[in-house]
């Protein structure tokens, strides 16, 4: 397989509740129409031993939290073409690591919401576009794609 694989955990029980937010814009002079969107932020997901066959990509998030945004409707802070999205950043000399993952609807959201409270365990599967070999640096893991993205809850 060319693709870098990683998987991330997090315990849910116990855990703080996930926020749900809905979000509405109205239409301005700025703005053309009238916009809404709904999201969930699923924080502090931790990378799983053992790494597996991406060393590389597993050492950029060894002590990098990674953050999913699962969100449906119009959303500011995602691309406005892609269902899922990676994104690492750093915000006052601290790295910060996202997912940003499109759902189709509403449906969706809610039943990520509910397996929150009901499930003891969530787990991230993410495929990236991109060997291992060639992510060497955290510069490296910058505008990799998202192939595939799978939250599986136990």
């Amino acid at each position: 397989m060319n693709e870098a694989s990683l998987i991330f955990k997090k315990s849910l029980v116990g855990a703080e509740p996930t926020p749900y937010v809905f979000d509405s814009i109205a239409k301005t002079i700025v703005r053309d129409t009238n916009r809404q969107g709904a999201w969930l932020e699923i924080m502090d997901l931790k990378i799983a031993q053992p790494i597996g066959n991406s060393p590389n990509a597993a050492r950029h998030f060894n002590n990098l939290p990674l953050k999913v945004i699962a969100y449906c409707g119009y959303s500011e802070f995602a691309s406005k073409d892609s269902f899922q999205d990676l994104s690492i950043t750093r915000d006052k000399n601290e790295l910060l690591a996202s997912v940003f993952l499109r759902v189709e609807s509403e449906a969706y959201l809610n039943g990520i919401a509910s397996s929150l409270r009901t499930h003891k365990e969530l787990s991230l599967w993410m495929r990236l576009d991109c060997k291992d070999d060639k992510l060497v640096t955290l510069e490296d893991m910058q505008n990799i794609l998202v192939q595939h993205l799978s939250l599986t809850f136990t």
